[in-house]
């Protein structure tokens, strides 16, 4: 019996079975699975990221995929891709460009390895409405108040046009700032007055405001779109007037003549656009903003 019972534990033994002390049966350990590898992760946010597509997901969300980007190399392209990660209002406004008649509540910023970099809910606290501040559209001469609605005074610089300049004096001040960045090269989120290199169209606009006529606003197109200046009829657009296009999608400052001046519009830079019946960019005027 003893000799039974041996032969019974090394039986055991061989076909991998274990008891507990009260009897029970226990199996051998599975090994565990191998990690899985380790993703590529931003170690921190980066300064620059370059939009190589976008997805629009789910009805609602805007999906964008981009790389990280040197500034040296970001100062060599001629499109209008770069993106200020930093700056979500700058997000929120591409992809307002990119999608301007979407419904878009979310917007996920992805590398090229799929890792999010960030996901905001794109959210406005200003009503689409024509009756919301800025957007109800004045009724014959319009009377704008200085500073004007949205906008306020910065006291600390000294602008090329005091607030009781002529309408001649205040133009001539924006076009000299504004065409003192010609050339200068698009980057979404970018303003000089922060000591970045490079703007956007709505970063821009705020800037010639800024140091032209004192002007402190919003640098978010949607922004300045809905809640900055005193609408008035595309008929009666004037010289120094701010005009929104594709519902805040893109901003530039008319000039006269048939013309505006501006940040990026498909050229990357900062340049003169035909604003004339027929042109592009008048087919797609949203809203003319007397900001004087």
């Amino acid at each position: 019996m003893r000799k039974l019972l041996i032969v019974s534990v090394c039986l055991l033994t061989l076909i991998g079975c274990q008891t507990t002390r009260s009897g029970t049966p226990r199996q051998q350990a599975v090994p565990a699975p191998p990690p899985a590898p380790a993703q590529k992760a931003f170690t921190k946010t980066p300064d620059l990221l370059r939009a190589e597509k976008t997805e629009y997901r789910n009805g609602n969300e805007i999906v964008i995929h981009a790389r990280p980007i040197s500034e040296a190399d970001a100062m060599n392209l001629r499109d209008e891709s770069v993106l200020d990660p930093k700056n979500l209002d700058s997000v929120q406004d591409y992809v307002t460009y990119m999608h301007p008649d979407k419904k878009i509540d979310r917007i996920t910023v992805m590398n090229g390895d799929q890792n999010v970099l960030s996901v905001l809910d794109h959210t406005d606290s200003d009503s689409d409405s024509p009756h919301a501040s800025g957007m109800a559209e004045s009724a014959g001469a319009a009377r704008v108040p200085i500073p004007p609605p949205g906008v306020r005074m910065d006291g600390d610089i000294t602008p090329l046009a005091a607030p009781n300049s002529s309408r001649e004096q205040k133009v001539a001040a924006l076009r000299k700032v504004g065409e003192s960045k010609l050339g200068m090269k698009y980057v979404w989120g970018h303003n000089e007055d922060r000591g970045q290199v490079g703007f956007d169209c709505s970063n821009y606009a705020e800037y010639v405001y800024h140091h032209a006529l004192g002007y402190l606003f919003t640098t978010s197109s949607r922004k300045q779109y809905r809640t900055v200046g005193v609408r008035v009829p595309v008929a009666q657009m004037q010289a120094g007037d701010l005009v929104a296009f594709n519902n805040g999608g893109h901003v530039g400052i008319y000039m006269g003549d048939g013309r505006m001046i501006q940040m990026g519009g498909g050229t990357g830079k900062c340049t003169y656009l035909p604003l004339k019946p027929g042109s592009y960019w008048y087919k797609r005027i949203s809203a003319v903003k007397r900001m004087f």
